[in-house]
């Protein structure tokens, strides 16, 4: 799964991308219909862990408000496009 392999996860960090954010970015996060990939994203990549935190925490045009703990929160925004 995507933050295992990119930020040492525990197996709840997995379970909550997958709970969250796999439906639109897909299990391994390379893309899906809804959304497209948090892999090798270089535009994610560039993007301050603020910036991140803040479009999960009050969404865009085509991405859903998370309602998530901040460290939950947190753990999702570093694991982005690495």
């Amino acid at each position: 799964m995507l933050l295992v392999a990119l930020a040492g996860a525990t197996q709840a960090q997995e379970e909550r991308f997958a709970q969250l954010c796999a439906l639109c970015r897909g299990g391994a996060a390379t893309g899906a219909d809804r959304g497209p990939a948090l892999v090798n994203n270089r535009r994610l990549r560039v993007r301050p862990e603020s910036e991140i935190r803040n479009l999960m925490r009050n969404g865009s045009a085509g991405m859903p408000v998370f309602r998530v703990l901040d460290s939950e929160m947190t753990d999702l925004a570093r694991a982005r496009g690495r």
